[in-house]
């Protein structure tokens, strides 16, 4: 959404607006399915050759209820007392303040489709500290299958599941 805002502000057409929200869905798509690639091969790979599978299920259990619990925290102080900005699951103000500096300057520039697909990529990345959580709890899932077309098959899917929300809000 603050991407089509900074689009409209700066007078662009809504051909480039539509043109722009699919760079960036795609851009957003290929960075998770590729991170998510690269994260099933480390995984993979570490657990392999030292044998340490079930301590990396574990932690990432752990790390799954610790995610959950915060989660719920917030809920109940938000539903509770009303109050957003006491939310701990978020990305740094920081973090949000260059994403959002990133996605205006580089939507100043006269090629937006290749500002587009720079500004998916960043914010996947950028991002990726937040939605990860979800993320490799589905790749140790997908670790528990055999065969690689099926890791290609459910990283794609969860590429899909990460970005296919945001499509309607970008196009």
């Amino acid at each position: 959404i603050f991407l089509i805002s900074i689009l409209s502000t700066l007078k662009k057409s809504k051909k480039d607006i539509l043109l722009v929200g699919i760079f960036f869905s795609l851009a957003v798509f290929l960075t998770y399915f590729i991170l998510g690639f690269g994260v099933l091969h480390v995984i993979k790979t570490f657990s392999v050759k030292t044998g340490l599978t079930k301590i990396i299920n574990y932690s990432i259990a752990i790390f799954t209820f610790i995610i959950a619990y915060f989660s719920f925290l917030d809920y109940w102080n938000i539903k509770k007392y009303g109050i957003k900005n006491t939310i701990k699951l978020k990305l740094p103000d920081k973090l949000r303040f260059y994403i959002n500096r990133t996605i205006h300057t580089s939507m100043k520039t006269k090629n937006l489709l290749l500002a587009s697909i720079f500004v998916g990529i960043v914010v996947s990345i950028l991002e990726s500290a937040c939605t990860g959580q979800l993320y490799l709890q589905t790749i140790t899932n997908i670790l528990k299958k055999k065969g690689v077309s099926s890791d290609r098959k459910s990283t794609r899917l969860n590429s899909s599941n990460t970005d296919i929300p945001r499509m309607p809000s970008s196009a």
